[in-house]
């Protein structure tokens, strides 16, 4: 287990005078990339851009949510900036230096940071210092700012005094380094400046092959330009990336960009004719990555396979043609009803005659099936096979380090009743001394993961025996009040209380792109998000969910209850387009009645319905009229 994997072979660059590390910062590349970008810096008198320094600490904005090994975004530009064959409007910023047109987090591997160009992804990647920063730490002094400077159609990010991530100090920072990014839309130009840089990165670089990388790459990764990979840039340089007048190629390119949600996610559904369960419509996004126009038909195919690689699923469909940058989403017809539970894959692919680039014609999503009929089921995106068990990227080396899990919900309200964790240690390492904490967070649309913290606990290592379940590999946590979720997604995280500890993960896919690391309690995507699923899941109370709020009732227009969850009371609005005769009845989750609301003929109600004598937990308001009824929920706590 790590706290920082790291990148190998190495350039050292010590405290030598300007002048010397002038004479080993190139001038400018060597030759353009397939696309035609090419490079150049200001130590060329003749071609290179002017340094000049853009202050905009105080006309700028400043980013908020950058900590260590994170990226937060997307940001809107107020531009529509050309990058190689694709105009963007929206930009990533991450803290280890770099911004992304795609969202990906980059932290330090086994050989340092990913060079460019590297179709391994993250990919669509401008690095002006891409090393391993951090804004965190007592006394930090790293701050991130970015401009829309529309009267000039440029956009800025200055990094100021952004220290390097060192595990040297009790801090954890040293050094420090203010550079910026001007994108200018009015020649398609990027601009790296350096202002200040003081210090170097953690010695443990010294032997990484590469422990700072400048350069860019395009959205598929496999072309763009490396300034270097081991150097760090001097005070006072500028480099100045240029796109091709006339493109060297012409690049037909159809992607499969999404499918079913926007990240490609894993996500949770209930086996047909369960509690919860209905017909689902499967979907996905192709789009037009290239340069030119697509006249040739796309032919896209959408199969979902079972964990034995049978097909369960086929549907195709036909695009005719594609605009540059068109998106077209697809709603397959056939409903999936998945009849056993278990892990499944959703992978769409497509074939195109002009398409030059196979790298991204598919794309898949895990799809895990819940069985519900028992009251009680278990969310996990990990295959639970010893087999397969190795101990996750996430989390370090330290107390407050460890990792996360978002699962979305397929109905509500989520009664999270226990929460299982797999960890384990290093045979022959040190004995832990001390246990774990368990986290449960409501996510939050406005807040950056994980959202707002609604459950923790701390497992002593006395307790351990106890609940340790299954293969003993796995620790079960009862909550002692179930924590309700009545919208949205949660998420789950182990936290160390002692090193010794590691969190087991599993490599065998589908792998459902939903974990994250944590580090110091901060909380970043796992940088090994595309390899691995770690050993948390949470088990949920399915009596009471309903897939969503049945609106078939004839002439219901409206049907709300607010606030949910509640503590006092809670106002009910009702609309139907006509009259109708209605009743309206309160139960809890046993089936007593609570509260009987005016019944009669009515076309429109709203009422306040004082809970305060009520007992915590989750209640059902139905709605019956002659054409049937309808049930939605309400948390009081």
């Amino acid at each position: 287990m790590y706290m920082k994997q790291y990148y190998v072979l190495v350039i050292i660059i010590c405290s030598c005078l300007p002048l010397g590390l002038k004479a080993q910062w190139a001038v400018s590349g060597d030759a353009p990339d397939d696309y035609g970008y090419t490079w150049t810096s200001n130590l060329d008198a003749d071609n290179g851009p002017t340094f000049s320094w853009i202050d905009i600490t105080s006309i700028g904005t400043e980013v908020t949510g950058l900590t260590d090994d994170n990226f937060v975004g997307p940001f809107t530009m107020g531009i529509d900036f050309s990058y190689y064959w694709v105009s963007r409007s929206e930009v990533y910023i991450g803290s280890n230096g770099y911004l992304s047109f795609e969202p990906g987090n980059i932290a330090s591997l086994s050989f340092g940071f990913p060079s460019t160009p590297n179709a391994g992804g993250p990919n669509d990647v401008i690095a002006p210092f891409m090393c391993d920063l951090s804004p965190v730490g007592v006394g930090n002094p790293g701050r991130v700012f970015y401009y829309q400077d529309t009267d000039n159609d440029r956009f800025i990010v200055s990094y100021i005094n952004m220290p390097f991530w060192t595990q040297e100090t009790s801090s954890a920072w040293r050094g420090s380094n203010s550079f910026q990014v001007i994108m200018d839309a009015n020649d398609s130009t990027i601009i790296f400046q350096y202002l200040s840089q003081e210090g170097a990165w953690d010695p443990a670089y010294d032997d990484d092959a590469s422990p700072m990388v400048v350069g860019i790459e395009n959205l598929t990764g496999d072309i763009g330009l490396l300034v270097s990979n081991n150097r760090r840039p001097l005070p006072g340089i500028a480099v100045r990336f240029d796109p091709p007048v006339t493109a060297l190629v012409d690049v037909p390119d159809v992607d499969v960009a999404s499918v079913q949600n926007a990240t490609s996610s894993g996500f949770f559904l209930p086996k047909a004719g369960t509690t919860g369960a209905s017909s689902i419509g499967l979907s996905g996004v192709i789009e037009n990555v290239g340069n030119i126009e697509i006249n040739s038909p796309t032919e896209v195919i959408a199969q979902v396979t079972d964990n034995l690689g049978q097909l369960v699923f086929q549907e195709q469909a036909n695009i005719a043609t594609l605009a540059v940058g068109q998106e077209e989403q697809l709603d397959f017809q056939i409903p999936f009803n998945p009849p056993l539970p278990g892990s499944y894959e959703y992978n769409i692919s497509l074939t195109n005659s002009e398409d030059i680039n196979e790298t991204n014609n598919t794309n898949s999503a895990e799809v895990i099936v819940v069985d519900t009929t028992g009251g009680v089921a278990l969310l996990s995106y990990a295959v639970d096979d010893t087999a397969n068990a190795v101990f996750g990227a996430g989390g370090g080396t330290g107390t407050g380090d460890g990792g996360g899990v978002y699962f979305d919900a397929f109905g509500y309200p989520v009664l999270v009743t226990a929460v299982d964790v797999g960890v384990g240690f290093l045979q022959g390492g040190p004995q832990p001394t001390a246990g774990f904490r368990v986290e449960i967070y409501q996510a939050n649309p406005n807040l950056p993961a994980p959202g707002t913290l609604v459950y923790t606990r701390d497992v002593s290592l006395e307790e351990l025996l106890d609940i340790a379940i299954e293969n003993t590999f796995w620790n079960r946590i009862e909550l002692e009040t179930p924590v309700v979720i009545t919208e949205g997604g949660f998420y789950v995280s182990w936290i160390q209380l002692d090193e010794a500890f590691l969190l087991i993960a599993d490599q065998a896919g589908p792998i459902s792109r939903r974990t994250f690391e944590i580090l110091d309690n901060n909380w970043a995507q796992n940088r090994s998000v595309n390899e691995e699923d770690y050993w948390i899941r949470a088990q949920i109370d399915t009596r009471l969910i309903a897939s969503s709020v049945d609106n078939t009732l004839t002439g219901l227009e409206a049907f709300e209850l607010y606030p949910n969850p509640t503590s006092d009371a809670f106002n009910l609005g009702l609309s139907f387009s006509y009259p109708q005769q209605i009743s309206i009845s309160i139960y809890n989750s046993i089936g007593q009645k609570m509260k009987v609301l005016r019944p009669g003929r009515l076309q429109s109600l709203t009422e306040q319905v004082n809970v305060s004598g009520w007992a915590k937990g989750v209640y059902m308001v139905q709605i019956q009229t002659p054409e049937g009824e309808t049930i939605k929920r309400i948390s009081v706590q």
